[in-house]
């Protein structure tokens, strides 16, 4: 395979317009609509799975160079990424409250979703100590307390 391009930071994944994708990932893109089996296919991957992603990654991941190329292999091989905001966000609120916007990082979303609780408690430890997850039911991710 004769493909080379650099690699995005991992976030860019769960970007929700896939008509922007060939802008922000460039080859990459039509790699992943290949993988996909068409852009539909991509649109609704994007949209209802994203974790799938990291599998149509995985061929893929040797290719791709750059400052994210360390991270995206990491991610297809361990399933690891940043949890890390990207957005800080300002303490604001009526009555000297303070509305907190929970923040684990738009790369949490590609993990898949039986994992998403350790993920979130352990990487995400500021929030989870807000807001914890509890552990998930089978077929589901279980719901904030």
């Amino acid at each position: 395979m004769r493909f080379c391009s650099f690699a995005p930071p991992l976030h860019l994944f769960v970007h929700p317009r896939v008509e922007e994708w060939p802008l922000l990932l460039g080859p990459l893109y039509k790699r992943l609509v290949e993988a996909a089996g068409g852009v539909e296919a991509l649109r609704r991957v994007v949209k209802e799975r994203p974790w799938v992603l990291r599998t149509y990654l995985k061929p893929l991941a040797a290719f791709v160079q750059g400052p994210f190329a360390p991270a995206l292999r990491r991610f297809v091989e361990s399933g690891a990424f940043s949890t890390a905001p990207l957005v800080k966000f300002a303490a604001v609120g009526p009555g000297g409250e303070v509305d907190i916007l929970l923040r684990c990082g738009p790369a949490a979303v590609l993990t898949q979703p039986q994992n998403f609780y350790q993920v979130y408690n352990r990487q995400c430890t500021a929030f989870a100590k807000i807001a914890p997850l509890k552990a998930p039911r089978v077929g589901g991710l279980g719901a904030l307390p």
